[in-house]
């Protein structure tokens, strides 16, 4: 399954200027929590990973209906 394409039912995607404080704080709550990534200018959505960089497009359906 390619987690980028699953819908995430049940997660939150939350952007915020510091987003290590921020998990700090969810985490002292109790809630799991890690920054996952940044927010960088221009309009491109992407993936980098390690030396891999591709386009990040929305699912059409969420990977866990290819599940049998």
């Amino acid at each position: 399954l390619n987690p980028y394409k699953l819908i995430s039912s049940g997660s939150m995607l939350m952007v915020a200027t510091d987003g290590q404080k921020l998990v700090e704080i969810l985490l002292a709550e109790g809630i799991q929590a890690a920054v996952i990534g940044k927010i960088t200018e221009g309009q491109e959505k992407v993936v980098v990973q390690e030396d891999t960089r591709r386009s990040l497009e929305p699912p059409k359906s969420d990977e866990l209906y290819k599940v049998r």
